[in-house]
């Protein structure tokens, strides 16, 4: 039985439930634009999973136990039923919840993520990651540097990565759990299908220019969301909602004002 975690989250605006779920190595904060434009119809919650931002860290770090953490916030702000939206990991993350909770999942929205295994999901990243000897790091340009050193080109990808980076009275360190995330992450690749079919209404949007919703995923995602609609959304990659944050949140009202 996996026990749940009481997530750190933030709440804006009002009216029907939203939950926003990032994807891994991120934290709520990086749909905080995407919250700000929903929260002018809807009540939108964006947590922290466990093990990222400023959530607790669990040795446990399987789908079971995400979905227990997502049922645990409902429960905790009185909320029987939501609209679930996730990305990349949280993708998934809301995928799972709608599978094994059918009856507290309004609708869904999957940004760039399908239920099926990925051979990659940032995990070569976690290993450069715990490579990094942050105790010797005397400031982020210089974390910066080392992980451009270290084959990290992309700028906003090194952005991204280092917002796990703080600093305390011992120097800095980092905020997630690179261990346990590198120890499960061929849990966190896979996915879980041995459910019903989840019949709702469900939105999954990807990037025209990621791969992670390839033409052969279809038939999976058809399998366990029936109703599901499948768009790209051109000019964007993986993090599509970066990309195109406007483009998306318009797409988002639609799809839940349907």
């Amino acid at each position: 039985m996996n026990e749940p975690i009481q997530l750190a989250c933030t709440e804006t605006g009002s009216g029907p439930p939203v939950i926003l779920v990032h994807g891994l190595l991120g934290n709520g904060n990086n749909l905080k634009p995407l919250a700000k434009a929903l929260a002018e119809s809807y009540r939108v919650l964006t947590p922290d999973l466990r093990n990222h931002g400023q959530s607790p860290h669990s040795e446990d770090m399987n789908y079971a136990a995400l979905t227990a953490d997502i049922i645990a916030l409902l429960d905790k702000h009185e909320i029987d039923r939501a609209t679930l939206i996730g990305h990349s990991l949280g993708g998934k993350t809301v995928m799972a919840t709608a599978l094994n909770h059918p009856e507290r999942v309004d609708k869904l929205v999957s940004l760039d993520m399908a239920p099926v295994p990925y051979a990659q999901f940032l995990g070569e990243l976690l290993d450069t990651l715990l490579a990094m000897p942050v105790a010797e790091m005397d400031s982020r340009k210089t974390a910066d540097q080392w992980l451009k050193d270290q084959g990290v080109q992309e700028d906003r990808l090194r952005a991204f990565l280092l917002q796990n980076l703080v600093r305390d009275k011992q120097g800095y360190c980092w905020r997630i759990n690179l261990s346990v995330l590198r120890n499960q992450r061929r849990t966190m690749t896979g996915f879980p299908t041995d459910a019903d079919p989840w019949t709702g209404p469900a939105l999954f949007l990807h990037g025209a220019e990621s791969d992670y919703i390839k033409p052969e995923y279809h038939d999976a995602i058809y399998k366990l969301f029936p109703a599901a609609e499948i768009e790209a959304v051109p000019n964007a990659g993986h993090w599509l909602h970066a990309d195109r944050p406007e483009a998306i949140a318009e797409r988002l009202l639609r799809f839940l004002g349907d």
